[in-house]
């Protein structure tokens, strides 16, 4: 569902202060039941080949009778073709079903998932963690719901993970910019949970292992990536499509390059506080583009 649409699907309550709705997408419940009806219709095809095919060997047969005639063969594949898809369509229907009606309206400044209409989880963005894996977002005060957005996303819903992302990466960079402008330590999220995260301060950058670099030692490296993991250093940031990280004597910080929640949302944060006329430059492109696109 394009964004033109998803502007005219109507605010849910729980959603009243989250700004713009940027997406709806659901899997809607009739493109499952019509799934079933197909395979319900199939499949009693398929078991009525297979009683005429029965009805023949135990009626009609005679024992030492020969080969079949052609039209049991004829019967008989397909009828055994269908049972077999019917099984793992079967299969598929049990997990469809699950996901069936379930909706996510994504908005800028949070997120609302229901199922069949009714509100499950309602959030904003601010304090928020975003997870690259199957939890999506985790939120520590959720308006409805436990606050870790975790619906399998089939269909219509493939798309709302990366809108999800989208619009909740420059809220949280926002916010964790003024809690460090305001003299405030940041503590993100680690790989996993339990384990400490990477910290930022007012004026340094603290990995979970203790070390520690001040932003005025570090270094942006821009890079045009050629698309088969080639990357051709340059000075220009409007150029550029990769950036890194690294300290006075050109060595790579360590821990902005693995996956881990939030990464996005650090990488940028330092980008700004390391260069910020180059994070200035290195998005204005992408701000161009998105305009040259509506």
């Amino acid at each position: 569902m394009n964004n033109g649409m998803a502007r005219e699907h109507r605010r849910d309550e729980h959603a009243a202060d989250y700004g713009e709705l940027v997406l709806h997408a659901e899997n809607p419940v009739r493109r499952v039941r019509n799934r079933t009806v197909r395979w319900a219709l199939l499949v009693a095809l398929a078991l009525v080949l297979a009683g005429v095919v029965v009805l023949y060997v135990f009626r009609v047969a005679e024992p030492g009778g020969g080969a079949p005639p052609w039209w049991v063969y004829a019967l008989t594949f397909p009828a055994m073709a269908l049972l077999g898809w019917g099984f793992w369509e079967f299969l598929g229907l049990l997990s469809a079903w699950r996901h069936a009606g379930w909706s996510v309206d994504v908005y800028e400044q949070g997120v609302v998932e229901s199922r069949f209409g009714t509100v499950r989880q309602a959030m904003p963005f601010a304090g928020g963690v975003l997870d690259l894996h199957r939890v999506l977002f985790t939120s520590p005060h959720p308006e409805v719901g436990s606050g870790r957005l975790t619906a399998p996303w089939r269909g219509e819903l493939a798309q709302a993970a990366a809108e999800i992302h989208t619009a909740a990466k420059p809220v949280l960079v926002r916010e964790t910019l003024a809690r460090l402008r305001a003299g405030h330590p940041v503590s993100f999220p680690g790989k996993r949970s339990g384990r400490p995260g990477i910290t930022l301060t007012p004026d340094r950058l603290r990995l979970p292992d203790g070390q520690e670099y001040e932003y005025s030692s570090m270094r942006m490296r821009y890079s045009i990536s050629d698309g088969t993991g080639g990357n051709t250093p340059t000075n220009d940031p409007a150029r550029a499509n990769t950036l890194g990280f690294s300290d006075d004597g050109g060595n790579s910080v360590p821990g902005l390059y693995r996956t881990s929640p939030n990464l996005a949302v650090v990488r940028e944060l330092l980008h700004i506080l390391v260069d910020p006329d180059g994070h200035a430059t290195y998005y204005e492109k992408f701000s161009r583009q998105e305009q040259e696109q509506q």
